[in-house]
């Protein structure tokens, strides 16, 4: 592709990781201010209907989803922090909105951040996904098949 991604990630997604990589979530010794993100937040302990949202199965680390413990090595993960390449429209679809995207998948000032696929207030699609994915229906916002 030619685009590249910053040497730190944006602000959008800064805020993402606080939670979701090693430094984090998936290696404090505390989990409470992480689980307050899904529970009482006037609740001092951890006990929530939304385990599930981010344990797989079993508690503590060893049970947090895979996807929640995305870890610093993000070369295995979508690029982020990234301009969304319009000079290639034959592999990429062209946004409504160079600087915002599309009215469910979201640009930041031009670049694709955590935030572009993933909405944290709504959980209802899973994985806090901004739409649906089936059929791809996600990828293929900004993906040409």
């Amino acid at each position: 592709m030619k685009t590249s991604t910053g040497i730190q990630p944006g602000s959008y997604s800064l805020a993402c990781l606080t939670c979701h990589d090693d430094a984090g979530a998936s290696s404090a010794v505390n989990y409470t201010d992480t689980h307050k993100l899904r529970s009482d937040a006037n609740s001092s302990t951890p006990s929530s209907p939304n385990c599930s949202k981010c344990h797989a199965g079993g508690s503590g680390p060893s049970g947090l989803n895979p996807h929640f413990t995305i870890g610093p090595d993000l070369r295995d993960d979508h690029p982020i922090s990234m301009s969304y390449p319009t000079n290639l429209p034959e592999f990429f679809n062209i946004p409504p909105d160079f600087s915002a995207g599309w009215t469910d998948v979201k640009l930041y000032s031009g670049k694709v951040e955590c935030g572009s696929c993933h909405d944290p207030q709504d959980a209802t699609r899973g994985m806090f996904l901004r739409k649906s994915n089936t059929g791809s229906s996600l990828c293929t916002t900004c993906h040409r098949k």
